[in-house]
Formats: C-alpha cells, sequence, structure tokens
C-alpha cells in the first residue's frame, strides 16, 4: 500500500485558539498517512532526528508522498531520504488553496538514461 509522508504534523486551532486535529482525508487518499514527527520543536543536531528519518523513510518507493508540512529542516531531509533511497525520484503532495486539494507531483534529480533513442547531438 502506498503511504504519504508527512515530515511533521502542524497545530491548527480554531478560531477561539484551540487546537483542533487534522484532517488528513484529502491526504489519505494517495496511501495511508505517517506522521514522522509531532508538533513542536525537533533538534536538527540530534543523530536520533537522521536515524528515524532514515529508518522510517527506507523502503520509499515510486508509489509513495510526502507531504511537505512542518519544520523547513524535516521536510528538506525527509525528500532527500526519499530520494537517496528511490532512485533520484521522489513524489511530492502539493496544496493548491484554490481546489482546496492536494496535487501530486513527481520530480527526478537525475536525467533519464541515455540511449540510442533519446541521444540527440548537434553539429556545430
Amino acid at each position: 500500500m502506498s503511504k504519504v509522508y508527512v515530515p511533521q504534523e502542524r497545530i491548527q486551532k480554531d478560531n477561539k485558539g484551540q487546537p483542533v486535529p487534522n484532517d488528513w482525508t484529502a491526504a489519505a487518499r494517495y496511501g495511508e498517512v505517517v506522521i514522522l514527527f509531532p508538533p513542536g520543536d525537533v533538534s536538527m543536531l540530534t543523530e536520533p532526528v537522521r536515524q528515524h528519518l532514515a529508518q522510517s523513510l527506507r523502503t520509499f518507493s515510486d508509489d509513495d508522498y510526502i507531504c511537505p508540512m512542518g519544520s523547513p529542516q524535516l521536510m528538506m531531509w525527509a525528500a532527500m531520504f526519499a530520494s537517496e533511497y528511490n532512485g533520484g525520484r521522489v513524489a511530492v503532495l502539493m496544496w493548491d488553496r484554490m481546489i482546496k486539494d492536494y496535487l501530486p507531483r513527481r520530480i527526478s534529480l537525475r536525467p533519464p538514461p541515455r540511449s540510442e533513442n533519446n541521444f540527440q547531438f548537434s553539429r556545430s
């Protein structure tokens, strides 16, 4: 089953300032939602943080997604580990405020392998 990895859950508040649970219904259409870290401060200098991300994302595949949320450092590290474990490919769920839904985006950090079918050169 596909998974949607959320680097860090954010705290949402109602109009009275009270915390309310996040609604993961839209993200869950793409797979099981996996929260990597709870809301709050997470030290970026600790080895346990790195180990937790590396362990949690070790099975990341083309069927999985990163839902960028939370600390910018955790979002970056999650994408880096996912890419490392999946041959430079990462799928991301981007929130669109206009349609109020996630849009999947696939990113490849490595160029496709050269073959005779896609090789091109120009003559000078």
